[in-house]
């Protein structure tokens, strides 16, 4: 009983702080920048950015939604591109769902979300991302907007 009451409270200050953690805003960082966020956290970004994620270990897997500051969500397209796969994947997110991506080896894979720019204002909707594992993550200032990936 006192093993339980202790392990409760040195955990319970943890608990409490992944509680209250914001995402990750990959905007803070200057493009090219990598930074390796602990499997707890989540990282955002916005929907024009090109982002870079590499897995940090083995049966890696990446979870990816789509949120809005404000106003609905939009259905959006992710393409992933990973050298180990034989072609291009490509993920589709809509309002309440995720998509899983596993990592097929501890490489760099790009994502580069895809979405109609004349569907609407794209500046609130966010790529959401969360991994099993520590994730490395960095963004290209590409912009997207009305472009498909015929033009990369």
């Amino acid at each position: 009983m006192r093993f339980a009451l202790l392990m409760l409270l040195f955990m319970s200050p943890f608990v409490w702080a992944q509680d209250d953690a914001q995402p990750f805003d990959i905007t803070e960082l200057p493009r090219g920048v990598v930074i390796t966020l602990p499997h707890e956290m989540q990282s955002q970004s916005p929907v024009h950015l090109r982002l870079n994620v590499q897995a940090s270990d083995k049966r890696q897997f990446l979870k990816m939604s789509t949120v809005s500051r404000t106003g609905p969500v939009r259905p959006l397209r992710v393409a992933v591109y990973d050298r180990l796969a034989k072609k291009v994947h490509y993920l589709q997110l809509k309002e309440g769902t995720s998509a899983i991506y596993q990592f097929k080896g501890q490489y760099l894979i790009r994502l580069i979300p895809e979405f109609d720019g004349k569907a609407g204002d794209w500046t609130q909707q966010r790529l959401v991302l969360e991994s099993n594992r520590p994730l490395g993550i960095s963004h290209e200032n590409g912009e997207n907007k009305e472009r498909g990936l015929s033009e990369l």
